[in-house]
């Protein structure tokens, strides 16, 4: 290995430190030696396993590691585990690292956002020791490159991102940005690396939570309203969302109407959602907020008794964002999706609740069981407290602010490999059918009384007062101007 990297040194005559050498002359070797990966392209950036969660022992799916990556747990950004990468004691300059392929273009500038640190323990030693993150430009052929101007001439640019002086104990979030991508570009290959001089000194990085995306085209707050051409919205729960529709859309290829006669509320305040029959023509409805909320607690409760439903209608409670396309052969959480779920499936033996934290085919990824409802007003809640390593899922008869004195239906703690990061995911709501209209022929309708978000670390106490105290303090403030220049002659 010293001896190609040597090789690889002075073939391509870097004019730099010797330490910057090394890790040019690291990239020279092992990238040509390299080939593509193949798969599906996307619109959007979707970066495989972005959080290291995914893979067995030391692996990490979706990454190409080299040499000293390993998994910790140590220090967490999102979910229970992190890359570490350390030296490997050679006696020579070294690189260790993972990376990932990505297509790109000429012009295209990217963003790379990770938690980075080193603890008390291993931390970094020497001033030549240190972790870096590499964006370099490949052409068509897969070829790094060369002549491009603003990444000393070697065919990539190249960020320290830890070294011994960072501050142990702890992750820090770094933001890079790329010169835009030089012509012939057709991919990336983003670099996770850390680079050991020849003394060998001791430590470890760590690293979690990587972010990727390219700057200058579609992004992806643009897509997430696509279909929700209507522009027509309803407050509910105290938050604002967007009804979905009109048109035909996912899930199930089902027509969206945002009629008020699909979604609307009643003199009480409670939310009214329906699948209904117009004309021939079978609508569902959705709704979704506007707000992007992240981590805490999200409760609905519903209303009545939902046991005389057509085996086939669905009714959902879930987090989603779109992404620029869908390849079922990416198992990551790519969509940042959660689901409470009310239906059988089209199956009547099949329970008719469901948890779920997709990728829905992975086991250990879903709970399946059986609520049961009593006629008249009965009311059931289901919840979700979703966090940056746990997902709690629960479901009770009571109201949404009642779980500690209700009856409990179920619950359920998710602790696996695919719980979502904070992105953009929003909460929707969503009525529908699965694979054609109810088998009742019936139309349905389904009432929620009440929605509660409860964000991650605010007690639940604080949020209802939120608004009174508001409500108080401008009364206070206008009492005060009064008092200094109201009573003035």
């Amino acid at each position: 290995m010293a001896k190609h990297l040597l090789q690889g040194w002075h073939r391509f005559k870097v004019s730099t430190s010797s330490a910057q050498k090394a890790k040019h002359c690291t990239f020279a070797w092992i990238f040509i030696c390299l080939s593509p990966l193949a798969g599906a392209q996307c619109e959007l950036v979707q970066l495989a396993n972005p959080s290291f969660e995914v893979g067995s022992a030391n692996q990490f799916d979706g990454w190409n590691p080299i040499n000293s990556a390993t998994a910790t747990s140590d220090l967490l950004a999102h979910g229970n585990r992190a890359l570490q990468l350390a030296g490997n004691n050679t006696g020579d300059w070294n690189v260790s690292g993972v990376w990932q392929k990505q297509s790109s273009a000429p012009g295209d500038i990217w963003e790379v956002k990770a938690s980075v640190g080193h603890t008390h323990a291993n931390p970094l030693v020497g001033s030549n020791t240190n972790a870096f993150i590499n964006i370099e430009w490949r052409d068509a052929a897969d070829n790094l490159i060369m002549s491009y101007p603003n990444a000393d001439s070697i065919g990539y640019q190249s960020f320290t991102v830890l070294t011994q002086a960072s501050p142990r104990g702890s992750l820090q979030e770094i933001l890079l940005n790329s010169n835009p991508a030089p012509a012939g570009t057709a991919s990336i290959n983003l670099f996770i690396g850390f680079l050991q001089s020849p003394e060998s000194e001791p430590g470890a990085a760590i690293v979690d939570s990587v972010y990727l995306r390219e700057k200058t085209g579609v992004q992806l707050e643009d897509i997430q309203w696509n279909d929700f051409p209507g522009g027509k919205t309803i407050e509910f729960g105290g938050q604002r969302w967007r009804i979905k529709g009109p048109g035909v859309f996912g899930p199930g290829g089902n027509s969206f109407s945002d009629s008020s006669s699909s979604v609307w509320k009643d003199a009480a305040g409670k939310l009214h959602m329906a699948i209904r029959e117009e004309a021939g023509e079978w609508y569902s409805s959705e709704i979704a907020s506007e707000n992007v909320l992240g981590y805490g607690d999200y409760r609905f409760t519903v209303e009545g008794d939902l046991s005389g439903w057509a085996n086939n209608v669905v009714f959902g409670f879930f987090h989603w964002q779109y992404n620029g396309c869908y390849n079922a052969a990416n198992l990551w959480n790519l969509n940042g999706e959660l689901d409470v779920e009310l239906t059988r499936w089209n199956d009547p033996a099949t329970p008719n609740s469901l948890f779920v934290v997709q990728p829905h085919q992975i086991p250990g990824n879903k709970l399946s069981y059986e609520t049961s409802y009593s006629a008249g007003e009965e009311i059931t809640t289901f919840a979700y407290r979703w966090l940056s390593d746990r997902v709690e899922f629960r479901a009770w008869k009571g109201d949404a602010r009642s779980e500690a004195v209700s009856p409990q239906v179920n619950s359920w703690v998710y602790t696996g490999a695919y719980i979502p990061r904070e992105d953009i995911a929003r909460i929707h709501l969503n009525f529908w059918q699965f694979n054609g209209p109810p088998n009742n022929g019936q139309d349905h309708q389904i009432v929620i009384s009440n929605f509660v978000f409860q964000p991650e670390g605010l007690p639940e106490y604080v949020v209802p007062l939120l608004a009174p105290l508001g409500l108080i303090l401008l009364l206070n403030i206008l009492g005060t101007v009064y008092f200094f220049w109201g009573r003035r002659p």
